[in-house]
């Protein structure tokens, strides 16, 4: 019976959670950036000996996925406004957007890299949209710009190097 079945079940609390895996992604980790070993959206990375809040000097990016109604798909108008949202929060200087574009594994991707401010300080942020198959991937980073330098490179190495996996 059910009751049975459920009081069978035993959790392992030491276990470890994948986030990236339980999108069917995989990615390269660059900078000492780590995935944190949360389960929900957005999927984080930065740097686990950093404290949180994470400061700004640090580098941090996002992952997001989004699921796209079967047979309807979802709009580029769509895509933008989410990207949009995924960047409300550091005060984008839609000024200073430079917009271009990536293709991965045959997905086309469009990508931004633009300033911001958090906190008083400027950033520099790196964000693209790649549509892969029944979804699309968000992927948003920043630091400081005064840090930019030296940890963005390793940053967009990290985002430009998400894969989706299919495995049905």
């Amino acid at each position: 019976d059910a009751e049975a079945l459920l009081a069978s079940v035993r959790f392992n609390a030491k276990a470890p959670l994948d986030p990236l895996a339980m999108h069917a992604l995989s990615l390269t980790p660059h900078g000492g950036l780590q995935v944190l070993d949360t389960t929900h959206q957005p999927i984080i990375l930065r740097d686990p000996n950093v404290p949180t809040p994470v400061p700004t000097t640090e580098p941090v990016a996002f992952v997001s996925v989004v699921a796209h109604n079967r047979g309807e798909g979802i709009s580029d108008e769509d895509l933008v406004r989410l990207l949009g949202s995924a960047i409300a929060n550091v005060n984008p200087d839609k000024e200073s957007i430079k917009v271009g574009s990536f293709d991965r594994d045959g997905s086309p991707a469009t990508q931004l890299a633009l300033a911001g401010e958090k906190g008083g300080e400027r950033l520099a942020i790196y964000c693209y949209v790649l549509r892969d198959g029944e979804t699309a991937l968000i992927a948003v980073a920043y630091i400081a710009e005064s840090a930019a330098t030296a940890k963005m490179p390793a940053l967009i190495d990290t985002l430009r190097s998400l894969k989706r996996h299919d495995y049905r």
